[in-house]
């Protein structure tokens, strides 16, 4: 009996060490998973249009557009993930606008680290001297295993059309009228001059 109680006693603390550390392991496993499943910090989005934006950090919002020349807008990507190193962005950026002027050329476009907490993206369009009002340009970040997908906007604020005035019919009346009827009177001075000399 004692042999038999002292075997019992030991498969039972092996089953006792077993379901704790089985438990240990499933409580690993579940923290990890939610370490994993908990969201990115989202990087912060600053803009660089150029032109005009020369020798300036980052262009306002909203920036003045320039037409007919080639532009530059610059994406500049700043993790916000303290935690670890080298956080620098790496994922892809795909620029919309709602003019369609840039929508389908500058897609996922690749970030380029800078330094080990900024990447920078970047898409070159020109505007035709056509385009007027605002253009809203969209960047949407696809996100990384170190920073999370975002989206930022930037105007791009272009002038109204240049119109020409066009003058009605009615107002151009007057003019021609006084301009025949001032060819009229000179035609009639010159016939005045020249009886004058016949009869002299």
């Amino acid at each position: 009996m004692g042999v038999r109680h002292v075997a019992s006693q030991k498969m039972r603390r092996c089953l006792r060490f077993g379901a704790l550390a089985g438990l240990g392991v499933a409580g690993s496993v579940i923290g990890l998973a939610g370490v994993a499943s908990a969201a990115q910090p989202l990087p912060s989005l600053f803009w660089t249009v150029d032109p005009p934006t020369l020798g300036e950090t980052h262009s306002p919002n909203p920036v003045s557009g320039s037409t007919g020349v080639s532009t530059q807008i610059s994406l500049e990507l700043a993790t916000n993930n303290d935690f670890g190193s080298n956080n620098a962005p790496t994922g892809k950026v795909t620029f919309t606008d709602s003019l369609g002027i840039i929508t389908g050329h500058c897609k996922n476009e690749a970030v380029t680290p800078q330094n080990l907490d900024a990447s920078y993206a970047h898409c070159t369009v020109t505007f035709p001297t056509t385009t007027t009002g605002n253009d809203i340009v969209t960047a949407s970040y696809a996100g990384d295993n170190k920073n999370g997908a975002t989206t930022g906007t930037e105007t791009i604020a272009f002038g109204p059309p240049i119109v020409t005035p066009e003058v009605a019919w009615p107002a151009l009346l007057p003019l021609s009228t006084i301009a025949l009827g001032g060819g009229a009177l000179l035609v009639s001075r010159r016939r005045m001059r020249k009886l004058t000399r016949q009869s002299s």
